[in-house]
């Protein structure tokens, strides 16, 4: 499947573990396999290329190859979307600066236009 052959002593205890009563496992080993929990991805802290993993929400966890190709297209429109709100704050800011500038030095509407 895949796996780092580093991992299988440690896949090895937790399948151990999971066939054990009681919670020993959970602190060590994460969800029980069958449930809910299993099937979320994990959050990894490092720069990953796997599937099924985590995009912004809880819910939105891309599992093929046309929902990652829309999920970049919603993440190039959502960075297009902040830079958007970013410029669009700095002319309310700078509009703002010269209405107080104009008014504060008593200049005619016009020529502050």
């Amino acid at each position: 499947t895949g796996e780092h052959s580093e991992c299988s002593d440690y896949n090895a205890m937790c399948a151990e573990l999971h066939k054990r009563d009681g919670d020993d496992w959970l602190a060590l080993c994460g969800a029980k396999p069958g449930t809910e929990e299993a099937l979320q991805p994990l959050m990894r802290m490092y720069f990953h290329t796997g599937l099924a993993d985590y995009v912004l929400f809880f819910d939105w966890v891309p599992r093929n190859g046309v929902q990652y190709f829309f999920t970049c297209i919603a993440i190039v429109l959502l960075a297009q979307a902040a830079i958007l709100v970013k410029l669009l704050r700095q002319h309310v800011l700078k509009e703002a600066r010269v209405a107080q500038v104009c008014a504060s030095h008593g200049a005619p509407q016009h020529v502050c236009d």
